[in-house]
């Protein structure tokens, strides 16, 4: 299970790289000019940074949770919920641009996507989800252990942190300040001036990408704080003993601490896709063909890609 915590852990330190580093020039031209070959060098170098602006208030964030995280000794799975605030801070940070130019933007320069929508609502259940679960617990916990309850401490043989009293209100709160962030963040991205030198439209793919951010970070930290407290439901099997000690179901801990994990995995990799694409990490495009047939011989075309949902021209 160490290898395990370690992967993750190095898995962070990976993703926390594109988050500090600002992207390359020829990156970010890339993502632009695939929605619209025809964007000037001046929109790439502003939309750069943008994201350099972006990502240094992330990396200031990331050094001041770091130095708390060493300080106070903080579990490691909290340290990832500390990549995504950084994440969530950073991307609602001011981009230095005008109030005028924000009033010319339409709500579709302005609004999140619907995939993205969905994403950020997907966090919302996940935090309500880990809120009720740990305040449900916390009431087993101290109605099965009576007195023992503030000192008794379940222990987890998958390297997922222990389950006592004082984790599952840190859990609960912990969820709660995040979402309170991320929905302040979401407030902010919808409301801030434009990206100072872009025009509407890029500054509405900056912004899309902020929401997008938001939406996966929020998603993947609050799948990881459900992971960590997946294996407290075990305390609804438990039974304390003379001397303090107790027993659980075994099976019963061993499945919500397997599923704990894999939720703390795609919460990991939640988190490093918020980052990585699409500036750092773009989706393939490919040229799809259309063929005609005459009375010579048979001539193919390539055809401008088009959405999935439209299909390919028929001649």
């Amino acid at each position: 299970m160490q290898i395990l915590v370690f992967v993750a852990a190095l898995a962070v330190l990976l993703a926390a790289v594109p988050l500090i580093a600002t992207p390359p020039t020829t990156r970010v031209a890339s993502w632009l000019r695939a929605r619209d070959p025809a964007v000037p060098e001046s929109a790439v170098i502003a939309s750069r940074a943008a994201l350099q602006h972006i990502n240094v208030t992330s990396g200031a964030v990331i050094v001041v949770l770091a130095i708390a995280w060493v300080i106070s000794d903080v579990d490691f799975y909290l340290s990832i919920v500390g990549y995504a605030v950084a994440v969530i801070v950073g991307t609602a940070t001011r981009l230095g641009g005008s109030e005028q130019r924000r009033a010319s933007l339409t709500p579709a320069n302005t609004s999140p996507g619907l995939w993205t929508r969905r994403v950020f609502r997907l966090s919302l259940g996940l935090a309500s989800t880990t809120l009720v679960l740990s305040l449900a617990m916390l009431a087993v916990f101290t109605d099965r252990a009576g007195n023992t309850a503030t000192y008794l401490t379940l222990m987890n043989p998958f390297e997922l942190p222990d389950i006592s009293t004082r984790s599952l209100i840190i859990t609960a709160s912990v969820s709660a300040l995040l979402t309170l962030l991320a929905v302040a963040g979401w407030a902010v991205v919808g409301r801030r001036q434009s990206a100072a030198g872009t025009s509407p439209e890029i500054d509405g793919m900056i912004r899309a990408l902020c929401f997008r951010r938001i939406a996966l970070a929020s998603v993947g930290a609050q799948a990881v704080l459900l992971g960590t407290l997946l294996p407290a439901v075990q305390i609804t099997t438990l039974e304390v003993a003379r001397l303090s000690s107790y027993s659980v179901n075994e099976d019963l801990a061993a499945v919500t601490s397997i599923s704990g994990l894999a939720l703390i995995v795609i919460g990991i990799a939640a988190c490093a896709h918020a980052v990585l694409q699409p500036v750092w990490i773009q989706p393939k495009r490919t040229t799809r063909y259309w063929r005609t047939e005459n009375s010579d011989a048979e001539t193919t075309h390539p055809e401008v890609p088009l959405p999935a949902a439209t299909g390919n021209s028929s001649h």
